[in-house]
């Protein structure tokens, strides 16, 4: 945020996750008592409505009178409607033994990793065999 320094920023994004928080047990709930597909599509619209809100901050805004709101819709309701279904839509059904493996895919996603596991895992296999082959050569990782 223009003008904030990096404390300030951190606190700025803290509330989002402080609403994210607040509203996780809530969005268990109505999962558990209704439909995940429900709840995920009133998430998903909280963060578009949140994206669409800041969009119209001026440039030379304040946090608390344009772009409060829009972090708690977009980012803190928005997450936690969208983000809870898919975990425990993902691991209904899978056996606790393999739970860590279940909940893999969509914590990549989540996580804004690129590729999935098996492609990272040969880029840097290979990566690590050129380096073995001539430790002086270097080699970007893109």
């Amino acid at each position: 945020m223009l003008g904030f320094s990096a404390l300030q920023g951190g606190f700025a994004w803290a509330s989002a996750g402080i609403t994210s928080m607040a509203f996780a047990g809530v969005s268990q709930l109505l999962v558990t008592k209704g439909s995940a597909k429900l709840v995920m599509a009133f998430g998903m619209t909280a963060i578009g409505v949140g994206i669409l809100w800041t969009t119209q901050a001026p440039v030379h805004g304040q946090f608390w009178g344009n772009l409060f709101g829009p972090f708690v819709v977009a980012v803190g309701l928005g997450s936690a409607f969208a983000f809870i279904p898919i975990s425990i839509a993902g691991l209904a059904g899978v056996a606790e033994d393999e739970a860590g493996l279940a909940s893999s895919p969509y914590l990549d996603g989540q996580r804004g990793s690129t590729g999935n596991p098996p492609t990272k895992e040969f880029v840097n296999d290979a990566h690590d065999t050129a380096l073995l082959a001539d430790p002086t050569k270097t080699m970007p990782i893109t």
